[in-house]
């Protein structure tokens, strides 16, 4: 995916915090939205997630299995 390492260890990092960011927002929102509204948010933060696994994070550690965080298996 990246020929650099160093890019693709950066965008590893970026889309991992991200993913923590979205599973965090929805921990913040829980208690104030609707159970539909939490439901709409947890679907469209699980799409994310996903999308962000399969096209950017499963292709780097395929590519750079170094760069796989520890407690994290390898795709």
């Amino acid at each position: 995916m990246f020929a650099d390492r160093e890019v693709a260890k950066q965008m590893l990092e970026a889309a991992l915090t991200a993913s923590g960011h979205l599973d965090r927002s929805l921990l913040a929102i829980k208690d104030v939205c609707s159970p539909e509204e939490l439901h709409l948010a947890k679907r469209a933060v699980g799409e994310c997630m996903g999308e962000m696994l399969l096209e950017l994070i499963n292709p780097i550690l395929k590519q750079y299995p170094d760069l796989t965080p520890s407690g994290m298996k390898t795709p």
